[in-house]
């Protein structure tokens, strides 16, 4: 009979006072029969259910770091060194630290702006900001005696300060005279700032205020407070 057979027949004429004994000797009778049995379900379980979940799970990890890893604090690397290091009259002044930069980073858009391509027209209403991070543009009106009148805006400046702080619209229209990156705030994004961090969006309405009154007082450039 082989050991199947031999655990049936005991288990039927076993008493409680006889239990321990027969436990023994049903485990040792019976040990090759477990060992057949469980191992296949041990590894299928092993194999099934664990590591294709954990090899899921790991690679959504994986993407979800990824996706998380804002590159903003080194894509406004250059904007940053263009503001630290102008010499134009009408230089951003605005002093932040890395970690202000990410933030303030965080609430702006970035734009390239092609060869010619007009950024926004005379008598427009839009209170939009934008730091100039590369190229140049040129800034013209037409006064009311026809005469045009015309300045020019480089990296590590601003444009758009005059109708962001009056609400009016546009005094001159910009355009790039060669391909240039900006980086626009919307008054919408403006005010968020304002809510979450009033040191930075201080900072840089101080810094917009500083560009505003150097352009007031000098006349070339006072053009270009649009």
């Amino acid at each position: 009979m082989n050991a199947l057979g031999c655990l049936v027949n005991a288990k039927s004429r076993v008493d409680c006072t006889d239990r321990p004994k027969i436990s023994s000797s049903l485990a040792a009778a019976t040990r090759g029969v477990c060992l057949v049995l469980t191992l296949p379900a041990r590894f299928i379980t092993t194999k099934v259910s664990k590591t294709p979940i954990q090899d899921k799970l790991g690679t959504r990890m994986n993407m979800k770091d990824s996706n998380t890893v804002a590159p903003l604090r080194h894509s406004t690397r250059e904007l940053v060194e263009a503001i630290r290091h102008g010499t134009a009259v009408d230089n951003l002044p605005l002093d932040l630290n890395d970690a202000q930069w990410a933030v303030l980073a965080e609430h702006m858009q970035a734009m390239t702006l092609p060869e010619g391509e007009v950024l926004f027209e005379q008598a427009l209403k839009d209170r939009n900001i934008y730091l100039v991070e590369s190229g140049s543009l040129t800034v013209h009106c037409q006064d009311q005696r026809g005469r045009i009148r015309m300045a020019v805006v480089t990296a590590g400046s601003v444009l758009g300060e005059g109708a962001f702080f009056s609400s009016l619209p546009r005094k001159a229209t910009v355009q790039a005279s060669v391909t240039s990156r900006l980086w626009r705030i919307t008054p919408v994004r403006f005010r968020d700032l304002s809510a979450r961090h009033a040191d930075i969006a201080l900072a840089l309405s101080m810094a917009m205020g500083t560009v505003l009154a150097h352009r007031l007082y000098n006349k070339v450039k006072k053009v270009a407070v649009t």
